[in-house]
């Protein structure tokens, strides 16, 4: 009986269930969402900017340059920008204006000065790296009815490399107590941290005990990954000074390569091809990633390019392969491929919050539900260790972990050994498959071969298969047992 179209379905509903598990992480993710500065009653986006002092607040801006705030330039000396805003400021409460960036500023409300985030000046020398993210009170008798305005002196030597984005923020708010990123805004990474870090032991504890090499490559990109959310969270635990802003996001940027290079390396291992092959498509992957961030400005989006391309890639290969030769291989592809499409469609959320709720749930869904998909069994430790072959006038004791495949022979069966040495049992092979361990699969009316071994499944012309072995051996392939040796691999 042909029972192709059950594991079919079977399938299916495997991979349904992983679809399912990405649209759930992404509407949690959709739902959750938090803005990096909630409450805000008015917020910048076009300036004035100049590079000399101006000599009043009013008639010194009139051939002044009107810029966006995020293409203010980071100035050689230091520089002047002011902000109108737009709606009318409430005086029923008190409130403060928060700014965040790489950058060292005197503050002023309608001509009055009202605090610093460091000490700005013309030369490296003397100016004092301000914090990373800062608020500032405004007191309540400056505000106006109308017409009030913001004005920055700023300087930014210190930040190390060149910045995307000077000033990422400039708003006003209610007025609260601390200037830090809000931790619920993070909360996906908080949440997460533990189950990932229990993903990592889980893979190490079933990558030791199944002697399984390939998975500490999948422990090492679970680990990028916590690396990074936690140089992310930090900006919420430590008002750091800017300087060591791009250390931060290095230490990110690292995770995230670490993490991809990790799960790519993982998956060409586990769905192999030949040798030269691989090393082109691992290697060509990390110099097309390499010189992608290179040629990128900011880290955030260098740490976008770098994710996806690197999952993008990994997702790439787990789908071709699962296509051809081994469909388990496709529950691993709609994780990698949403985190690539992510990372495109809103990289900076990916990198604060999404890369790790999206590994967290979909890798733990498959460390769950199909730990043999990511770290499979080895027939040592599901079976006996021996199988005994009948012979005329005695019974022979041969490994089963040295067994490459099975032949029948009329009434009795060949057993072929990875040593090329060759056994007759007295008895047919229905019943001598019948004492070996599921990790071998019947081919053919007159093969069996062992699945561990099987490096390729080819379709050749006329409905033909064929299984290619270690060492290179080729086994046909009976049509009616294509689809559930397809399901066990």
């Amino acid at each position: 009986m042909d029972d192709e179209p059950l594991i079919v379905r079977h399938f299916h509903a495997k991979l349904i269930e992983v679809c399912i598990c990405v649209l759930v992480t992404i509407g949690v993710l959709t739902l959750t969402g938090q803005p990096v500065i909630s409450r805000a009653l008015d917020a910048a986006s076009i300036v004035e900017f100049r590079t000399t002092a101006p000599a009043d607040p009013n008639s010194s801006w009139t051939e002044a340059e009107t810029l966006d705030l995020s293409d203010l330039p980071r100035p050689r000396t230091d520089a002047w920008l002011r902000w109108s805003p737009t709606l009318e400021l409430p005086t029923d409460r008190p409130l403060a204006i928060q700014m965040a960036g790489p950058f060292s500023a005197d503050v002023y409300f309608n001509g009055e000065l009202i605090g610093s985030k460091g000490v700005p000046a013309p030369s490296p020398q003397d100016e004092q790296a301000g914090e990373i993210d800062s608020l500032f009170a405004i007191p309540a008798g400056l505000i106006r009815d109308e017409r009030n305005w913001v004005m920055l002196h700023y300087s930014s030597h210190h930040a190390g490399y060149q910045p995307a984005i000077v000033v990422h923020s400039l708003v006003i708010l209610p007025y609260r107590d601390d200037a830090r990123r809000p931790l619920r805004y993070y909360a996906p990474i908080i949440l997460v941290a533990g189950a990932l870090a229990g993903l990592i032991l889980l893979a190490a504890y079933q990558s030791r005990a199944r002697g399984y090499a390939t998975g500490y490559w999948l422990i090492m990109a679970l680990t990028g990954l916590l690396i990074a959310g936690g140089a992310e969270v930090s900006r919420a635990l430590i008002n750091y000074s800017y300087d060591w802003h791009q250390p931060r996001q290095a230490a990110q940027l690292a995770g995230f390569l670490v993490f991809g290079a990790g799960m790519l390396r993982y998956c060409l291992l586990r769905w192999p091809a030949p040798a030269p092959f691989l090393r082109l498509v691992f290697w060509g992957t990390i110099l097309l990633a390499v010189i992608s961030v290179m040629a990128s400005s900011g880290y955030d989006a260098r740490s976008s390019i770098a994710i996806g391309i690197l999952a993008g890639i990994a997702g790439i290969w787990a789908a071709w392969t699962g296509l051809r030769t081994n469909r388990a291989a496709l529950l691993l592809a709609p994780p990698l491929v949403a985190i690539t499409i992510y990372s495109q469609m809103a990289p900076g959320d990916l990198l604060d919050r999404g890369a790790y709720l999206l590994v967290t749930i979909l890798f733990g869904h498959a460390m769950l539900r199909h730990d043999f998909v990511l770290i499979p069994v080895p027939v040592e430790t599901a079976t006996s260790k021996t199988l005994a072959v009948t012979e005329t006038g005695r019974t022979r004791f041969l490994p089963i972990g040295k067994i490459l495949f099975l032949k029948a022979a009329g009434n009795y069966t060949e057993i072929h050994s990875v040593d090329e040495t060759v056994v007759l049992d007295g008895r047919g092979l229905g019943l001598v498959l019948a004492q070996l361990p599921d990790t071998f699969q019947r081919v053919h009316r007159s093969w069996a071969v062992k699945l561990e071994a099987i490096e390729a499944l080819h379709t050749q012309e006329g409905s033909r298969y064929t299984l290619v072995l270690t060492g290179g051996r080729q086994i046909p392939v009976g049509r009616q047992h294509v689809g559930a040796l397809r399901a066990k691999l």
